[in-house]
């Protein structure tokens, strides 16, 4: 105890001396007097209790006013070092009495009990507490941590989270330290985020001078309406700035008035000019273009939500109407008692309280309803039976897809079957996916998912069929949708026909690197690719000769111009806007437009407000580049850990 005594005498520079006439031997053994200041001169051997101006533990450093008669030492010891007390009262075989003193206990004992307890006596290491500093510390940490990752606020209540704390601080650490309340841990989350308010002012009064905006409004599940501003810009260095500067809710009806309103007051909060916005990003909505107007901002729909709209024809899942609610699968009474709970839909629902996933919900419809939206206002002359078919067929495949989410009988046999199919051991079997309105591409990722395990799905309702099978799924036969031949024709076309729109949602949803340069090159690649008269030929020729192949090819060209035809309609525009030049004048994307002729560059650089006045200088600064500094030597800005999607088509 002597060197737990020094260790605490050096951490706290505290005089320190044995209380006298101890009436708790075993609290004392862990505790030691400081005098008050008048009692400086007196010398240690002469110091009594009367001098003592407090008491410490030298566990773990908890210092408490000290009067004779009058101390709270007992009651810290035995609330928070009540192993240590017994570890010495056991030693020294030392009992309580009834009236708070301490007693020898005449009871024999082993000479390896005794040895063992004081060993354990002797391990007791001095616990330190940390400073004050160290705690704010700690408190500003935890307030991250829980606000980065939208942790509840509860967590530090929990039971087992304490323990967690305790033992790698208390036990590990051998330092003590206080778990802040919610209380707390909520006004350091709101400090943390006036702090990080202040530094992303600072960048952008420092670094920004051109910018643009984007803006996004949504419904949540209880009914409340709510619009977000996001801006983005180029440091000097040509390094990307995104932060989403504010999320408001947007009460009453929001017409473009009322929304434009909301732009402008959190935009004045944050200092921003209108002059120096060079685009608002935005949906479709007649409101958003009206608020663009109103504020006189250059604006722009987004393009990757655009591209999802055009492809929704073909891939979007049946809307429900109040007439014509979502019909039950057929099999759907006999996969609800295969399990106790309910198995959701969705995986990602799994975590959510009910009223998330009914909010959740209510997000998945009003994609539907966009979508349907956007179909219904733009085709009403150009007819949509050419699709209806391919929609079908898609319908039938997600209703397949989620009969395996849902079955866990399904589920495991499909396990088995992709084993004998595949070759692969039971872990490495892959599960179906099923596809979300709000989740851009999760349509073509459950189709080809469907598409890889085609041979294995073979071989599941083959099993289904048999005799054992008919056992293991009775009354399942006629209700589970079996896909033809020409039903898997249909999927393996459209994602052919579609790939090229997934790898542009991906590259147009980057957010490290700058995406409006990229807008026409992917653009005149998906059209190139939605020209092709021979782009399922590969596929027919692998089908072979059978009826059902021709009606398919001739079905899937249909589809094929009606998507094109959409294209057309909602993206001439931008191949005939500034994005043009923005993309020819950007060296990371300039040399790969090929496929603009030297009449267009020549019109282009025409259109250009700045080319004409800045040829000659560009010239000059050609000419002055190094091979090391020429546009192509010039590191790629969004190469390395900028690098673009892999599924790239516009080189």
């Amino acid at each position: 105890m002597d060197a737990l005594e020094a260790q605490v005498k050096q951490d706290t520079d505290l005089r320190l001396y044995k209380m006298k006439n101890q009436k708790r031997k075993d609290v004392w053994y862990f505790a030691r007097l400081t005098p008050k200041d008048q009692f400086g001169p007196v010398l240690d051997r002469d110091l009594t209790n009367e001098h003592g101006g407090s008491a410490i533990c030298l566990l773990c450093s908890t210092t408490m006013t000290f009067r004779i008669g009058k101390h709270k030492m007992v009651e810290h010891m035995n609330g928070k070092h009540a192993d240590e007390l017994e570890i010495y009262r056991v030693r020294y075989n030392l009992v309580v009495t009834a009236g708070g003193g301490i007693r020898m206990q005449r009871v024999a004992r082993r000479l390896d009990s005794e040895l063992m307890d004081a060993a354990c006596l002797d391990n007791i290491v001095h616990v330190r507490t940390i400073t004050p500093k160290e705690q704010q510390q700690v408190n500003k940490l935890l307030a991250r941590w829980v606000a980065r990752h939208f942790r509840p606020m509860i967590i530090v209540e929990d039971e087992a989270f304490k323990e967690f704390v305790f033992y790698i601080t208390h036990e590990l650490g051998r330092v003590s330290m206080v778990l802040p309340n919610r209380s707390q841990l909520r006004n350091d989350i709101v400090a943390l985020a006036v702090y990080y308010r202040k530094l992303v002012k600072e960048a952008i009064l420092r670094f920004c001078v051109f910018y643009s905006l984007t803006s996004d409004i949504w419904t949540g599940g209880d009914g409340h309406s709510y619009i977000s501003l996001t801006i983005h810009f180029l440091t000097d260095a040509f390094e990307l700035r995104s932060w989403t500067l504010e999320v408001q809710e947007l009460p009453g009806i929001y017409d473009g008035a009322a929304i434009a309103a909301a732009l402008n007051k959190m935009s004045e909060e944050w200092g921003l000019s209108k002059e120096y916005c060079t685009k608002l990003v935005r949906d479709g909505g007649t409101n958003m273009v009206s608020a663009a107007d109103t504020l006189a901002i250059p604006t722009m729909a987004c393009v990757a939500h655009s591209l999802r709209l055009v492809v929704a024809g073909a891939m979007i899942k049946k809307k429900k109407t109040i007439d014509q609610p979502e019909e039950l699968p057929a099999w759907a009474a006999e996969v609800s008692k295969e399990s106790a709970e309910p198995i959701m839909e969705h995986e990602e629902d799994e975590q959510l309280s009910r009223e998330d996933r009914d909010q959740m919900d209510t997000l998945r419809d009003l994609a539907v309803d966009e979508m349907e939206t956007y179909l219904n206002d733009t085709i009403v002359n150009l007819g949509r039976n050419e699709t209806n078919a391919v929609r079908g067929v898609v319908q039938r495949f997600r209703t397949l897809a989620c009969y395996f989410r849902k079955s866990p009988k399904g589920q495991n046999r499909l396990a088995e079957c992709q084993v004998r199919a595949r070759g692969i051991k039971r872990s490495d079997a892959l599960r179906v996916q099923v596809d979300c309105p709000t989740r851009w591409n999760s349509c073509w990722d459950m189709l080809q998912r469907l598409i890889v395990l085609e041979d294995s799905l073979v071989r599941f309702f083959a099993h289904v069929r048999s005799p054992p099978g008919r056992v293991e799924f009775a009354g399942m036969e006629d209700k589970l949708w079996w896909p033809k031949a020409s039903d898997w024709l249909t999927i393996k076309c459209l994602t052919t026909l579609l790939i090229p729109f997934g790898a542009a949602t991906a590259a147009l949803s980057g957010q490290q690197y700058p995406t409006m340069p990229l807008v026409v090159p992917i653009l005149n690649s998906i059209r190139k690719h939605l020209s092709r008269t021979d782009l399922f030929a590969e596929l027919v020729a692998v089908a072979g000769d059978e009826a059902f192949v021709a009606e398919t090819l001739v079905m899937m060209n249909d589809c094929r111009r009606f998507i094109l035809n959409l294209f057309d309609k909602r993206f001439t525009i931008f191949e005939n806007s500034e994005l043009v030049w923005v993309a020819y004048l950007d060296p990371r994307i300039g040399k790969r437009m090929s496929h603009l002729s030297e009449c267009s560059r020549q019109g282009q650089r025409q259109s250009c407000p700045s080319c004409s006045s800045t040829e000659a200088s560009s010239r000059m600064l050609r000419g002055a580049l190094t091979p090391d500094t020429s546009p192509e030597h010039t590191p790629d800005p969004i190469s390395n850990d900028r690098k673009l999607p892999k599924r790239s088509f516009w080189a």
